[in-house]
């Protein structure tokens, strides 16, 4: 299951995962370990299969219930948090992600709060949140999801103008990352492209912006083609191709809007009219 999901393979997800309670279920084994399957399948369904997704966020929800833990109620709520931000409902999703992070102290529960303050354009408030995150992370051990977390750090920090600490955050999250890990190697080729883009090594700067994209389209999620898109989009302008950066944005555009998230699409729609009128 955290194979499936790490690559974002939703259409086998379901099935296996589903097989993987089951089991679970019969062997008597600890329910908590069900409804940790239950969520990663909901947050790897979130964009795509969004009734697959309610499903298996329900049952996971109905277990947390039963056990009255609360660790397990948290993360019931940072990933309801993150299919409400997927289905554009950015205030229902901050209202999530806050009372997961006050119902536990769970490592890694900040790493949905900084999705949520991405989206709202706080990124102050997303590279708090992201740091706290790491930090429990490496407390733990849990390299998988350091070497993510960190890598997105780096991402906010680059568009904090923080290269230096980016550009080390970037390394620790390319040792850590597996080379399958569409996340991570999303969030790392992200960084590198912005990181090149500001020395003014434009050639670089497009190959790894163009490999974030290919990257971000073997997963299943219209948003991250979409920033892969965006991020294509500034390095292109700054290398002074102003009609690939146009284009590049307007296919931004279109996946933030085919989502339905409206701080995005704002966003993408306000960029490209301010170059398109000049």
């Amino acid at each position: 299951v955290k194979a499936l999901a790490l690559t974002g393979d939703t259409a086998r997800l379901a099935p296996v995962a589903e097989e993987a309670v089951a089991r679970l279920e019969s062997t008597g084994a600890e329910p908590r370990r069900q409804a940790r399957i239950l969520l990663m399948a909901a947050r790897t369904e979130s964009e795509a299969d969004p009734r697959a997704a309610s499903a298996h966020l329900d049952a996971a929800r109905a277990i947390a219930d039963r056990l009255g833990n609360p660790i397990t109620s948290s993360w019931a709520d940072a990933v309801a948090a993150r299919c409400a931000m997927d289905a554009g409902d950015l205030q229902g999703a901050e209202q999530l992600a806050r009372r997961s992070l006050a119902s536990a102290e769970a490592a890694g529960l900040e790493g949905w709060a900084a999705e949520v303050a991405l989206v709202a354009g706080d990124l102050p408030a997303a590279a708090a949140y992201l740091e706290t995150s790491c930090d429990a992370l490496e407390e733990i051990g849990n390299t998988g999801g350091l070497a993510t977390e960190a890598a997105r750090l780096g991402l906010v920090l680059c568009r904090l103008g923080r290269h230096d600490e980016a550009e080390a955050l970037a390394e620790k999250a390319r040792r850590l990352g597996g080379p399958n890990d569409v996340d991570t190697q999303v969030y790392l080729r992200q960084v590198k492209a912005l990181l090149h883009s500001a020395r003014g090594q434009h050639v670089d700067a497009e190959k790894a912006a163009r490999e974030a994209v290919s990257w971000a389209r073997r997963s299943d999620s219209p948003v991250f083609v979409g920033d892969t898109c965006y991020d294509l989009g500034e390095v292109l302008e700054a290398a002074g191709r102003r009609e690939e950066a146009i284009a590049a944005w307007q296919e931004a555009l279109d996946c933030y809007e085919r989502k339905g998230i409206v701080p995005l699409t704002r966003r993408a729609r306000e960029q490209l009219s301010s170059l398109q009128s000049v």
